[in-house]
């Protein structure tokens, strides 16, 4: 039978991959890098994001958070692609893509510090894009969530 909380779960997981996604993109455009295979030891492109109990419950409306719940959810976030398991304290599950990446660039410590990051970035860009019609760019060539591959 399914639970009441499965379709919060599932809301949770895809706004944190969504947000992960959109860092990676972010990283890539800021860092005028490509993804390269294998990644090199310290790759500045591939966030993580440690998303506490805390949030968890918050974010899904619990007021407790069980293990088989946050067992389920590392399940969700597994079945997307993305490596996921404890903090040392085991009080939140690390988030993070199946690669190597450098953590002063690319981690952030909850889904909040993640999501305001992005935010922040968005923002600025589109604070600049009168700058850069001004000076003749083209201002998509420096939107953090255009597509890479384009």
């Amino acid at each position: 039978m399914p639970s009441k909380y499965d379709l919060k779960d599932q809301k949770l997981v895809e706004s944190v991959t969504n947000a992960l996604n959109d860092r990676m993109i972010i990283n890539i455009n800021e860092n005028g890098e490509s993804m390269v295979y294998p990644p090199p030891v310290e790759d500045p492109i591939f966030p993580q994001v440690a998303l506490s109990h805390e949030e968890i419950k918050q974010e899904t409306g619990r007021d407790k958070l069980r293990k088989n719940a946050v067992d389920n959810l590392k399940k969700l976030f597994f079945q997307k692609n993305f490596e996921v398991f404890d903090d040392e304290n085991a009080q939140a599950i690390i988030i993070k893509t199946k690669t190597y990446k450098d953590p002063k660039r690319t981690d952030f410590k909850s889904f909040k510090s993640l999501t305001e990051a992005n935010t922040k970035t968005k923002r600025e860009y589109e604070e600049s894009i009168d700058k850069y019609k001004a000076a003749g760019e083209n201002p998509e060539n420096f939107n953090p969530l255009r597509d890479p591959l384009e």
